[in-house]
Order: structure tokens, then C-alpha cells, then sequence
């Protein structure tokens, strides 16, 4: 993981650090630098000077650098993981907040309330309906024909005859 003490051991300057930092979460200071390597180049470097195309280069050459995409790629996968445990932390209160809620309230209706959101909690999916979706056109006249037809199969089928014969 890329964080502030192993900075060094990536083998960035402070500059490529704030290019990295920039570049990969937006840094408050940058918020436009996030995922655009040119906004993200003048952020790090004095660019003041410089041509847009020249900007362009040398942010394309800081991205080619293996150094400087490991630390990137290290950076987003940092702030995804501490993302999902926030998420998951925060999803388990609301389920033991709810749970106590239905085994403890005074009232039917809220009981009944945390219930209704604890199945509608993502992965319980209590409430969700089994949808399906076609998209094929039918035309009466043609279903029509095909059920006449199948109905002269059957009447016509030995093993249909025998069922309604007992």
C-alpha cells in the first residue's frame, strides 16, 4: 500500500509524490487533477512556462513510468479497500440497529417497519420480485394458428385421448 512513510521506498521524488497523489485521488487542492495527467502534471511541477504540448509529453512520460502507475494503482486500491470496509462497517450498525429495533420497539409498526428494511437490505432481497424480460413481438393472428394447431395435436395425441378417457 502507498501511503505517506514508504513514499521513499517507491522511489519518489516529492514531486512524482504529488503527481501520483493528484493524478490518482483528486487531492483536495486538485480536484479537476483526478485521472487527468496534464491538470495533474501542472498541480506537481512548475509549468507555467511550458507549452500545453509539452505539458501533454511529460505527463504521458510520468505515466509511463513503472514506478509512477504502481503508486498510482497502489493509492486507488488503498482508498477502494478502506471504501468497502467503511461500507461494510456502516451496513452491519444499520442491520444490529434495525434487528434491535424489530426485537425491541413498543410499537407493531415500527417492528414491523425495521422488518421491511431489513428485507430490503441489499443480498436479502426479500421484496424483490423474480423479473423477466422479453423482447419478442407476438403477433395475435400467428399465436392464434399456433394454438389451434397444438390443440388438433392433442386431440389427435393417443396418450390425451387416454386421460380423458379415465
Amino acid at each position: 500500500m502507498a501511503n505517506r512513510k514508504n513514499k521513499a521506498q517507491m522511489g519518489l521524488t516529492d514531486k512524482q509524490w504529488k503527481f501520483v497523489n493528484a493524478y490518482a485521488l483528486g487531492i483536495p487542492n486538485c480536484l479537476d487533477c483526478k485521472g487527468v495527467a496534464s491538470m495533474s502534471y501542472k498541480f506537481a511541477y512548475s509549468a507555467d512556462g511550458m507549452k500545453p504540448s509539452s505539458i501533454y509529453k511529460e505527463s504521458c512520460v510520468m505515466l509511463d513510468s513503472p514506478k509512477i502507475t504502481q503508486a498510482i494503482q497502489s493509492l486507488q486500491e488503498e482508498r477502494q479497500e478502506k471504501h468497502q470496509l467503511s461500507s461494510v462497517a456502516l451496513r452491519e450498525k444499520a442491520l444490529d440497529g434495525l434487528i434491535l429495533l424489530a426485537e425491541s420497539a413498543s410499537s407493531d409498526q415500527t417492528r414491523l417497519r425495521a422488518y421491511e428494511l431489513m428485507g430490503k437490505v441489499e443480498g436479502v432481497g426479500l421484496f424483490e420480485g423474480t423479473r423477466i424480460e422479453s423482447n419478442q413481438t407476438l403477433n395475435i393472428k400467428t399465436t392464434e394458428e399456433e394454438l389451434q394447431e397444438s390443440i388438433a395435436s392433442a386431440i389427435n395425441n393417443p396418450d390425451i385421448i387416454r386421460l380423458f378417457e379415465n
